[in-house]
């Protein structure tokens, strides 16, 4: 059964190198899948970011030009502006973990036993890489 997907999936990346027609490559099952598990990891992060704030902070440009995470209030109109005064400490190592943990969860949906199915395996492909692009910008504080 692996043989047979690993088959499918190469003959499928040789259709998807040899199309010149880019609704071809939209459509393609692959990018689908990869886009899908991309968007998954961006939409999970704005999740976590947003609704757990004490947690991970409000990243902000701060006097000396890096970013600095802070906690939140609000503010006379009741919108939710950060705190500059206050920092949250832990929110760094929180937002590496969170995306390292995106990482691991698309590697372990890669080539998964409990699941054959082949669209799976893109699906953790893009899970892997939107949080390992997500971990480099938090890494290299390009939040």
């Amino acid at each position: 059964m692996a043989e047979n997907a690993a088959t499918q999936s190469a003959a499928d990346m040789r259709k998807l190198a040899e199309a010149s027609n880019p609704l071809l490559v939209v459509q393609n099952p692959i990018v689908v899948n990869a886009s899908l598990g991309v968007l998954a990891a961006y939409l999970a992060r704005k999740w976590a970011y947003g609704n757990f704030r004490d947690q991970f902070g409000w990243a902000s440009k701060g006097p000396d030009g890096k970013i600095h995470y802070y906690a939140v209030k609000k503010d006379a109109s009741g919108n939710i502006v950060p705190d500059t005064s206050k920092e949250v400490s832990n929110a760094y190592l929180n937002r590496i973990l969170l995306n390292l943990g995106g990482v691991v969860l698309g590697t372990l949906l890669i080539n998964n036993t409990l699941i054959e199915d082949a669209s799976a395996d893109y699906i953790g492909l893009g899970v892997a890489a939107g949080s390992f692009a997500n971990l480099i910008m938090t890494m290299f504080q390009i939040d």
